[in-house]
């Protein structure tokens, strides 16, 4: 049952909220993000089903939130510039301690026993080199997961590696094949001696996975030029990987992570019609890739764990990689750190999900800077919820 409040414990509660949400109102609140500081009375979940708007006029009305609105983890509702932020009626919900199947019970609160549980991870620069602040972020952070791409440094790669000697290693094979026709051939020949000095510099006796491109139902990583759907890029995939295996015999490979949503014309094809259909591709792969963005205009991390879930119900028995997530807009810093380690804790949840690698370290493209964890004091922020210490560190 819920937890049943005073009418001046109500009142308290929503003024803290109110003033939260001043305080912060240019950015989404999740669960585990700053109104769980508000909420930390037998860790209850704050959700609301009305809530005050203002007109152009200046007058206000009750609104009724819609269901999806109700189950998100955006739990408050709030205006740009603080016109309204009073929340007319709140909902106290106890945390769930079980699935609705009852089969399990979610992670304590830190997960304990990490070596058994989804890794948590970091995905390196964007570009091709590591600086020294992001060797320093990798070293406060201590990731037992990284992915890296392929063209990086290899003397930088030598270094990450032998600073972290116990992590597992994800390796892009990459190059840009934006605005031209590729075939799985040139692709191969552009990329094997990068992934083998990768391998190289990541040294002997270490699990490392490759992940045979990137995004593929995108038309700037190939659709609609080298592909036109996905049949062809299932062809495409399946010739490339023959290569792969031939130059690295035993090495396990990873179908790559595909840009989640639905179709936009001359941007992307819908993602699950290429999971449907590249069943026997998928299965031929050791792993499956998948990326994981929370939407601006969603219900916080709702959309993305159904989506997950969706793709573990299609295939249950191979080991999933999150191998990109992120929430690609701006939000406060420590609010991104209590999402990222909520989300991380879902993942708990999941047994087939390995490990997930955030995107990412550093970026010299503008279009990541929201993305980025390089000066923005991220992990400080994990040590802080977890009490300074990382539980996988």
């Amino acid at each position: 049952m819920a937890k049943q409040l005073t009418p001046e414990e109500r009142v308290d509660l929503e003024k803290r909220i109110a003033a939260k949400a001043l305080e912060i109102r240019r950015m989404p609140l999740f669960r585990d993000a700053a109104l769980h500081e508000a909420a930390e009375e037998g860790g209850y979940t704050i959700v609301t089903d009305e809530y005050i708007e203002t007109n152009s006029d200046g007058t206000q009305f009750v609104s009724q939130a819609s269901e999806s609105q109700q189950n998100s983890e955006s739990v408050i509702f709030y205006a740009e510039k603080g016109d309204w932020a009073n929340i007319h009626k709140i909902v106290v919900r106890p945390p769930i301690t079980q699935p609705p199947d009852g089969s399990h019970t979610p992670p304590p609160y830190p997960p304990k026993d990490t070596g058994k549980l989804a890794l948590m991870g970091l995905h390196t620069s964007a570009d091709d080199t590591i600086s020294d602040e992001e060797f320093l972020l990798f070293n406060s952070l201590r990731p037992p997961l990284i992915k890296v791409l392929s063209n990086l440094n290899k003397g930088h790669l030598a270094t990450l590696a032998r600073e972290h000697p116990k992590a597992t290693f994800i390796i892009r094979a990459f190059v840009s094949i934006h605005n031209r026709v590729v075939t799985s051939r040139e692709f191969f020949n552009w990329t094997i001696n990068d992934v083998r000095d990768c391998i190289k510099a990541i040294g002997p006796n270490r699990i490392k996975i490759i992940e045979l491109h990137n995004e593929p139902n995108l038309v700037q990583e190939g659709a609609k030029w080298s592909w036109c759907d996905w049949n062809q890029w299932e062809r495409w995939a399946f010739a490339l990987l023959q290569d792969y295996r031939a130059a690295l015999p035993g090495f396990p490979f990873m179908y790559p992570g595909l840009s989640p949503g639905n179709e936009i014309e001359g941007v992307r094809q819908h993602a699950m019609h290429y999971l449907q259909r590249n069943s026997r591709l998928i299965n031929e792969m050791a792993h499956l890739g998948i990326h994981l963005y929370w939407n601006p205009d969603g219900p916080g991390t709702k959309e993305p764990l159904a989506y997950l879930d969706k793709v573990i119900q299609m295939y249950p028995n191979k080991p999933i990689w999150v191998t990109e997530a992120s929430i690609p807009y701006d939000m406060d810093n420590e609010a991104r750190a209590r999402a990222y380690i909520g989300f991380w804790h879902e993942l708990q949840l999941r047994k087939s999900v390995k490990g997930i690698t955030y995107f990412c370290a550093s970026a010299s493209n503008r279009d990541f800077r929201h993305e980025t964890w390089v000066g923005k004091g991220l992990v400080r922020y994990m040590k802080k919820i977890y009490g300074g210490t990382l539980p996988w560190a």
